[in-house]
């Protein structure tokens, strides 16, 4: 069947749930959290108040390792999409295991690969290609199995991310440019849709790009936009609900046609917050975002709700490492494991282990796990700042 008559199916689909399944919103009995920027006062904030461990993971130099687009930690093995490699995937001691797939415009290629997921119980892996609106599905092994063709909206955008979820891929659209018809469809594994949920607000004459997120936690999925308020759970049945808002006020990005003018969309663009990451832990939400050119890093607890706060900057790169003196922690990813082990996750290069280990301030310094001061001086010596990047896994407390 060719992709015209793909679409024109995908369409007809779509067209139907829309019609029977808007109104899926069943509201949960919870509490909903808010994000609110204003008036945050920033401290320092050290990793042993949170994480009581490291590891670093160096990935394995069989090729050279440029721009990881996305990562992820599933069944004991580290998968990447690497920009003019492809989708990878290593063991948990970083050792290259299997490639999936090819960059490529054949029919078993991709030509863009900035998202992936991938199937726990079989190990298939779903490759979205951004450049030609498909998935590429591949199985354990790597041989290639199928093409899903993704939907193209009323406005011609198409989908931005997506993520495995109880046998079916949740396939997600954030705002862009002031236009995006859904926040997600629900397909099986052959791309049948499932669900739809549109996006509830009205075209407008923007000039910000797609940004949001969709992230796996305990048994649900979280989804949320930058240019939208409310931060949504989708369970295991595939109904959702409002977990959070993001309370922004004038800060927000205005939905109306008001910095359309690409002159005032440039003087005011930094006036408003851009989400750019935003996951949770059993303890944490934990959130950045981007004003009046700063980069902010919020750890909110959600217990109490008080809000941990930092502005990244190069000199302080993130939360002070206090547990062997290494470089500052900026989180990218969270994951757990099969013990219900929780860790955040970051991507640091050769050498910034190798210059912070022989600064004066690192050799002063007295962490609160000496041992592990001198595990990361040992790791220092036997790299090359040539290496492929390194995984900096923070093990958070229990």
């Amino acid at each position: 069947m060719n992709s015209v008559n793909m679409k024109k199916i995908f369409a007809r689909n779509l067209t139907f749930l829309s019609l029977i399944l808007l109104s899926s919103c069943i509201q949960e009995n919870t509490e909903l959290f808010e994000i609110d920027t204003d008036n945050l006062a920033d401290r320092e904030i050290v990793l042993s108040e949170i994480a009581n461990d490291i590891i670093y993971i160096p990935l394995e130099k069989k090729f050279p390792i440029g721009i990881i687009y996305s990562y992820e930690f599933i069944n004991n093995y580290i998968y990447l999409s690497i920009k003019d490699v492809g989708v990878i995937r290593f063991t948990k001691s970083g050792q290259y295991d299997k490639k999936y797939g090819k960059i490529g415009r054949g029919p078993r290629e991709y030509v863009y690969c900035l998202r992936f997921s991938v199937d726990r119980n079989n190990e298939s892996v779903y490759v979205m290609d951004h450049k030609m609106d498909v998935i590429k599905v591949y199985n354990s092994n790597g041989l290639y199995i199928r093409t899903i063709q993704l939907p193209i909206d009323k406005y011609g955008c198409g989908m931005n991310d997506l993520k495995y979820f109880n046998s079916s891929l949740i396939i997600c659209q954030y705002i862009n440019m002031g236009r995006g018809e859904y926040n997600w469809i629900i397909t099986d594994t052959l791309g049948n849709v499932k669900k739809v949920k549109k996006n509830p607000y009205h075209a407008f004459n923007g000039r910000f790009g797609s940004n949001g997120g969709i992230y796996s936690f305990k048994d649900y999925i979280g989804y949320w936009d930058s240019c939208k308020d409310t931060i949504y759970k989708i369970s295991a049945n595939f109904n959702y609900y409002a977990i959070g808002r993001f309370k922004t006020g004038e800060q927000g990005i205005p939905r109306n046609s008001a910095d359309y003018d690409l002159g005032v969309f440039n003087k005011n663009k930094n006036k408003y917050i851009r989400s750019r990451l935003l996951f949770e832990t059993n303890d944490f939400f934990i959130y950045k975002y981007s004003l009046n050119n700063a980069l902010r890093l919020l750890l909110i607890d959600k217990s109490n709700g008080k809000v941990k706060s930092i502005v990244l900057r190069k000199n302080r790169r993130g939360i002070i490492n206090n547990i062997d003196s290494g470089i500052a922690f900026n989180p990218d990813i969270y994951f757990a494991n099969q013990k219900d082990e929780e860790y955040l996750v970051s991507i640091i290069h050769p050498f910034e282990i190798i210059s912070r280990v022989a600064s004066e301030t690192f050799k002063i310094s007295v962490p609160k796990y000496p041992e592990k001061k001198t595990e990361l001086e040992k790791l220092a010596e036997s790299l090359d700042e040539n290496d492929n990047p390194i995984l900096m896994l923070v093990k958070l407390k229990e």
